[in-house]
Order: C-alpha cells, then sequence, then structure tokens
C-alpha cells in the first residue's frame, strides 16, 4: 500500500501517476476483486478511465493507502493518531550497588511525554492509552570455554529460551507483572522527567531485573508500544536499543537495508520493530541469540487438541505444510501421541535464521521452523509453522551487502558462540528417539543451556544456513575444522579455519562482489576439444568449479574439472 516505496517523483517524471492519473488497468493489478467491466465491487459501477479522477484525487488517493504507522512512505495516518519515537540515551551500571540505571525518552509528534505519576498498582503510563513500553535487559556470561563471548547469551537469567529479563513501565492487568510506575514493585523506580523530557529507571541490583555480576555487553532495548484509545489503534514504535558504553555488542547489518524491502519489520506483533529510523543496534539481536531454538516440539498432545478445537486452530496453509512434512492432520491427536515431537527443529539465532529464510528455495532443505506460542493468552495464542522452501529472494542473494556492512562477514569475531539447533537436556536425551520421550521433556530442555544441546561452531553456522549441500558440509567439516551439530560437550571453541581460505584479504574471501577470470578445460563435458577457455566468473562459481559442488541453478548432477591455470583479478 505504501505506493512511493516504488513511484519516486524524485527519479521519475511520471512517478505521481499512481494518485494523478488512476485507471482501471494500474488500479487493478492490486484491486482484482472489483469486475470494471461489470461495474461488480465498484461503488460507482461501470466508467471509463477518463472519469475516474472525478471520485479518486490526488488528495484522497493516498488517504485511502495510508496504514497506520507513520513511515518514509506512509506520511499521513488517521487524523488523530499519535506517533511515537522511543530513545535511550544513556546506560550505566553501579560497581558497587549493581544499581542498573537508564536514561530515555518518549515523544510523540508534539515533543516529549509526560508519565503519570508513579502509584500503587499503576496500569496506565499515559492518558488515553493502554499498554505501554518494556525494557528487555540482555548481555552475555561465559559460557562454552569462552571467557569473553561476542554474542548476547542472557545465560543466567531465569528466563527460559535464553531470553533477556523484562519489565514494563506498568504493571498487567492481573498484577502479576509488576511494572517501573507502580510502587508495589521491588525491583526498581522511575524518576523524572527532567528539562528535556529525560525520565531515569533505576533497576535495583538486588532485584530480579539488574544484569549478572559481571557480565558482558551489558544492553537494555525500550520496546513494546501503547494502544490509543481513540482513535483505537496499536502505536507501533521503533525499537531503542543501547549498551553500557564500551560495551557494545558488534553490527553487522544496518536496519536502513532492511528497510529497503520492508519498510518497518514489526516482529512479533509488532513489540519489536526496525526501520529506517532505527539508531544503532537492532532489537533483533537481543532476543534471538546463540541459544535461542525452535519450541514447537514442547507442545502437548491436550493443547494440540484444544488449540485446533476451540482455539484459532491451523490454517489452510498450516494444514498443508504440515501434511508435507509427514505430520497426521487428522484432529484430535491421541494424547500420548507426542505429536509434536515430528515437528521441525532449528536454531532461531538471527544469523542462522535469516541467513536460512533469505536463502528460501535454493537451500537443499527448506528453513523450516514450528514456535510455541500457545502459552500467550491461552487460546488466543498460536502455534507458528514457517516453511520457506517456496520463497525467492528478490535480489542478488550473494551480494551480502544487500544487508550487511561493508567488512562484516569475510569472518566471525574472536568469542563468537555456537548456535543451538536443538535443546536437549539430560532426561531427554535418555528418552530421545525413543517411545518414552514426551513434549514436556522437549519443552523442559528449553529452559537452559544443556551438554547435550545439538550446536554448530560460528564460523560454519554463518555459512550452512545458506550452503547446505552435502558437498558444502563435508568441505566446512574437513577443510575448515567446523563443526555441525555436534553436542554442546563435544564443541571446542576457536578450531575453525574457514578465514584461512575465505577470511578477509584471502583469495577465497567472502565478498559483495569478486570475479575471476580463469582459464580451464572441461575435460569430462568437453574431452575432445582443444585447449583451454577463458571466462570471467562470479566466486561463488569458481568455487564450485574447485570443489566440484552444485549451485541449486546448475544442472543437476553436473561437475566439471579444472585442469589449467587461475588468474585472480581482485575487485
Amino acid at each position: 500500500r505504501m505506493c512511493t516505496k516504488c513511484h519516486d517523483n524524485g527519479k521519475a517524471a511520471q512517478a505521481d501517476n499512481w494518485k494523478n492519473v488512476p485507471s482501471q488497468i494500474a488500479c487493478g493489478a492490486c484491486h482484482d476483486n472489483v469486475n470494471f467491466a461489470t461495474g461488480a465491487n465498484h461503488v460507482g459501477g461501470i466508467q471509463p478511465d477518463t472519469r475516474c479522477a472525478l471520485c479518486h484525487d490526488g488528495t484522497n488517493i493516498p488517504v485511502y493507502h495510508q496504514t497506520e504507522n507513520l513511515t518514509t512512505h506512509n506520511p499521513t495516518v488517521e487524523a488523530g493518531l499519535s506517533n511515537f519515537t522511543y530513545e535511550v540515551q544513556s546506560v550505566s551500571v553501579d560497581g558497587v550497588t549493581n544499581n542498573v540505571t537508564i536514561v530515555f525518552r518518549i515523544s510523540d509528534q508534539n515533543g516529549p511525554v509526560t508519565l503519570l505519576a508513579p502509584a500503587a498498582d499503576q496500569q496506565v503510563a499515559l492518558t488515553g492509552f493502554t499498554g505501554a513500553p518494556s525494557f528487555q535487559i540482555a548481555w552475555a556470561e561465559a559460557q562454552d570455554g569462552i571467557v569473553n563471548p561476542a554474542d548476547f547469551n542472557n545465560l543466567t537469567s531465569g528466563v527460559a529460551k535464553a531470553q533477556p529479563k523484562s519489565i514494563s513501565l506498568v504493571s498487567n492487568s492481573s498484577l502479576t507483572s509488576r511494572g517501573l510506575l507502580d510502587t508495589n514493585n521491588t525491583d526498581g523506580s522511575i524518576s523524572g522527567p527532567d528539562a528535556s523530557g529525560y525520565y531515569t529507571a533505576t533497576l535495583l541490583g538486588a532485584g530480579t531485573k539488574a544484569f549478572p555480576v559481571g557480565a558482558k555487553l551489558r544492553t537494555v532495548a525500550l520496546q513494546g508500544y501503547f494502544t490509543q484509545v481513540s482513535p483505537a489503534a496499536a502505536r507501533h514504535t521503533i525499537s531503542a536499543v543501547k549498551s553500557v558504553a564500551g560495551e557494545e555488542r558488534r553490527q553487522v547489518i544496518a536496519a536502513a537495508k532492511c528497510a529497503n524491502c520492508h519498510e518497518w519489520f514489526e516482529g512479533h506483533g509488532g513489540n519489536r520493530v526496525i526501520g529506517v529510523e532505527t539508531q544503532g543496534l537492532y532489537v533483533c539481536s537481543v532476543c534471538h541469540v546463540p541459544g535461542l531454538a525452535t519450541s514447537g516440539r514442547g507442545i502437548s498432545d491436550a493443547v494440540v487438541n484444544t488449540y485446533t478445537s476451540t482455539g484459532p486452530g491451523f490454517s489452510a496453509d498450516d494444514l498443508k505444510k504440515l501434511a508435507e512434512w509427514g505430520l497426521s492432520t487428522a484432529f484430535p491427536v491421541t494424547i500420548g501421541d507426542q505429536w509434536a515431537l515430528d515437528l521441525p527443529v532449528t536454531t532461531n539465532n538471527l544469523k542462522d535464521m535469516i541467513h536460512g529464510i533469505h536463502k528460501g528455495r535454493e537451500r537443499v532443505a527448506p528453513f523450516r521452523d514450528a514456535r510455541n506460542r500457545t502459552s500467550q493468552g491461552g487460546n488466543s495464542g498460536a502455534i507458528t509453522l514457517l516453511d520457506l522452501g517456496r520463497m525467492n529472494f528478490p535480489g542478488i542473494i550473494n551480494q551480502c551487502e544487500t544487508c550487511h556492512l561493508p567488512g562484516t562477514y569475510n569472518s566471525v569475531p574472536a568469542g563468537a558462540l555456537a548456535s543451538t539447533y536443538e535443546s536437549i537436556d539430560a532426561t531427554y536425551a535418555a528418552n530421545y528417539g525413543l517411545p518414552t520421550a514426551t513434549t514436556v521433556m522437549a519443552d523442559d530442555s528449553l529452559d537452559q543451556a544443556n551438554p547435550d544441546d545439538v550446536v554448530t561452531s560460528p564460523f560454519a553456522a554463518a555459512c550452512v544456513s545458506c550452503h547446505d549441500s552435502t558437498t558444502a558440509k563435508t568441505h566446512m567439516t574437513i577443510s575448515g575444522g567446523g563443526q555441525l551439530m555436534v553436542e554442546r560437550q563435544a564443541f571446542v571453541a576457536g578450531q575453525e579455519q574457514c578465514s584461512f581460505c575465505h577470511g578477509p584479504g584471502k583469495i577465497y574471501r567472502t565478498r559483495r562482489r569478486q570475479r575471476f577470470r580463469v582459464f580451464f578445460r572441461l575435460t569430462r563435458l568437453l574431452p575432445q576439444r582443444g585447449g583451454p577457455i577463458l571466462i570471467t566468473l562470479p566466486s561463488w562459481q569458481l568455487e564450485e568449479l574447485i570443489h566440484g559442488t552444485q549451485h541449486p541453478e546448475g544442472r543437476a548432477g553436473r561437475r566439471y574439472d579444472v585442469v589449467c591455470r587461475q588468474r585472480a583479478a581482485r575487485s
């Protein structure tokens, strides 16, 4: 609906025709439920193109297409809606008390907002709105022999699935989770605002929401949203992330590059949002950490039956996925079948997941994921099924800087953590693959990192999420020292040698564009033909020629021998 995403009047003289020159062909391309020939579903009935602008002019057409969020290509929203911005100015930790101090500001279209004063059982932060944003508290601790991890792991958070701690500005309706504006909470407080509209939130070191003593990469994200009462609408807002000075996590992608396709990416119901306006680290990284694996196998048979009978149930698309995955779609299931144990399992670490999703149908095994969200509101929750086997990436998949910042994809830093592909605790390990295994065991395994977890070493994890053929995996393990799908207790940090060939400045380095001039003879394909052939190839094709791998777009089973010399022309 954001027409100006493509119709840029700064680049094309007639770009504004989408609103100034409406026609049946142009409008019918999206509004395909309208039959212009018969007038069906068109209030004005049958009309010629010359009369379209009498009702649909350059002023009201943009109004028809507006969305609820104010973004670059949606510059207007419904009259009366508020638009918020979040800012976290600083995060600091007292070295003696371990108290965390967060200086933050929330603004709307009129400037900094004034929150309601703290009060007992406070459930409203702003007049005219329900709900409120919350703070996510993320960090890293020593793990798997790595003293200073380069990734968040939220290791001793007390929250399942390696998730960060969280505290809202307000308490929930049942008062089972108390917010900072609730004076009955025991984890911290809010004071302010100052003359510039900044508030100060304090998380008590003696409470349950502070960073663990000795933690690294200590980071806070302000995320979530207010819901406006009138006009009624959720006011999704770009999340803000800030670290303790000197402890910033590396940044490898630019949210503005994500916005080239997604405009605003509204994850998890609009609670976590990135866009071109995002400053600094993207909020996705504080939750999608190396220790996060799929939760779908923890869904009990009883929950499946409730979900499919009185809950939302599986959509037709979901049922198709389940059938393709080999699961029964005859509901209710028999209690004790442990139906969910046959759901796919994979890592939800950000780099693996995003690579796998964007690679789409070009992977040998498509990215498949099943998430248990039924605990979020009982039957109103969801069982989310993802299968990217039919997705095409709308760009050139091997141009890493479509998303990445320059110089951030040739290697992984020292201290990068292994990606967890399945969580398996001791009880689950003893029963895994046997009739005695249960969904309860799978669910309990998500509560912590376990010696029997299935993990993949960090460099290989970044690569195998796109290059998942058997040949590529063999190359990663034999030539690169990668550890694919091994038990955590067998994982050895720092033994990967991928950067020896694929690191910065190396001949097979990963880079946005790398092309080679290669002299070679196709000995199997043209055994009787003459001398060497000169061609120019992108690096991925050269790798296939040298290693005998097969690109998904190539002819199945075709391999080549390189028998002559190569000359690299560095780009």
